[in-house]
């Protein structure tokens, strides 16, 4: 029994030594500030490793703290994305511990969010580094350091500068589009077609021979249908009545999205309080080389003797060009060829990119608004706003070497 006591002590003793000299060994918790708050912060393991990092922070007016969210990643380097996530502390005795999953080796970012019962929230930079010890503070107001890789172009703000610059961010989605095409167009007075009419009515034995004139004319086959059944011409080609028909030229990189059967919008500025509305009849096939256009034929069903031959209109075509990931007008800078976009990492970082986006286009709302063809993923943030800020940051850094090597 004397032997088994001896034993335990001995035992005890062992355990109270290496504790001792364990936490001797131990870097003990420095003090940080967030705000108008305190608190201590530390890793382990401590130098950190890949796999779990144990994360432990300690507010000094605890009582004060609502929430702790934690931010961690990455920036983009070379060919790998940029990472980050983000977890939420839970509270564990005298203050908060979070689990972070380390992917990798190098410098970690790693922000914290300390949300008051107040309702106000402040916040706290660091950056650590696997194998080597404790932790490197960065404070809010601190002016942040570019980050840039080779391939990857990339911009850091701080918390202050992005509520300052009211930098806005929105994730990429699907909107339901129209593309909207403006031409300049003039009321037919067209007797060549007029004549041509009447020569095919007239005509029994070549009347192919004055068809391939109606077709090369522009003339559609709902027009032949209606013109063998009335046998009479269109006199609305040259004489105001309540139709009339307008000629448009599209040009050569507006085509495609032209079709017949289309409504368009009619403006005149002599009439600038109405809008006349027409159906495209037909595409004239004769290419003009010169203007680089197509003539598009719109009859007109309201024009109540106001559009007379001759007078010059605007054609508005609105083109459906169905759901389509779209990005604000405002978010793209345009810099001579080049389209560039910022898209939003958390935490402060901004990639410019250079995506391939499509012609100006409109959402039902009409705002407009530019396709995203490629370069931008779906859910992706993109800035919307304060463009112009990151954009002068990042040249003012140097950035711009990285987009045109």
């Amino acid at each position: 029994m004397k032997n088994s006591n001896i034993l335990i002590s001995v035992v005890v003793l062992v355990v109270l030594i290496f504790g001792y000299f364990k936490f001797m060994k131990s870097e003990p918790l420095k003090m940080y500030q967030a705000g108008d708050l305190m608190l201590r912060v530390s890793l382990s393991p401590n130098p950190p490793r890949v796999g779990d990092v144990k994360l432990t922070v300690i507010p000094v007016d605890r009582q004060k703290i609502a929430t702790i969210d934690v931010g961690y990643g990455m920036p983009a380097m070379g060919n790998m994305p940029a990472m980050h996530s983000v977890v939420s502390g839970e509270r564990a005795g005298d203050g908060y511990k979070a689990l972070l999953s380390v992917s990798m080796l190098g410098t970690w970012d790693l922000n914290l969010e300390l949300k008051t019962k107040d309702g106000k929230s402040q916040k706290a930079n660091f950056k650590f580094s696997t194998g080597q010890k404790g932790l490197s503070y960065y404070p809010d107001e601190a002016p942040a350091p570019m980050d840039m890789s080779s391939d990857v172009p990339m911009v850091k703000l701080t918390a202050k500068q992005v509520k300052l610059a009211e930098v806005k961010s929105a994730p990429l989605k699907k909107l339901t589009i129209f593309r909207s095409i403006r031409a300049a167009g003039v009321v037919a007075y067209d007797p060549d077609l007029l004549v041509a009419e009447q020569e095919y009515l007239a005509e029994e034995e070549n009347k192919d021979l004055v068809l391939n004139k109606l077709k090369l004319l522009g003339i559609s086959k709902a027009e032949l249908v209606v013109l063998d059944k009335t046998q009479k011409p269109d006199e609305a080609l040259i004489l105001p009545s309540d139709r009339a028909w307008v000629y448009a030229d599209i040009y050569e990189y507006e085509i495609g999205d032209v079709k017949a059967g289309q409504r368009v919008a009619i403006k005149s500025i002599a009439y600038p309080e109405n809008t006349f509305y027409g159906i495209i009849r037909s595409i004239v096939p004769a290419f003009n080389a010169k203007t680089r256009s197509n003539r598009v034929r719109i009859e007109v069903l309201t024009a109540s003797r106001k559009l007379n031959p001759n007078m010059y209109v605007d054609a508005i075509f609105n083109i459906p060009l169905g759901s389509k990931p779209a990005i604000p007008k405002a978010a793209a800078l345009i810099t001579g060829k080049e389209q560039l976009v910022y898209v939003d990492h958390g935490s402060g970082y901004y990639e410019r990119r250079l995506p391939k986006l499509g012609s100006l286009a409109y959402t039902q709302a009409n705002l407009p608004v530019y396709p995203v063809i490629s370069g931008i993923k779906e859910g992706e943030l993109v800035v919307g706003e304060a463009n112009f800020l990151l954009d002068s940051q990042s040249e003012l850094s140097g950035g711009i070497s990285g987009l045109y090597k």
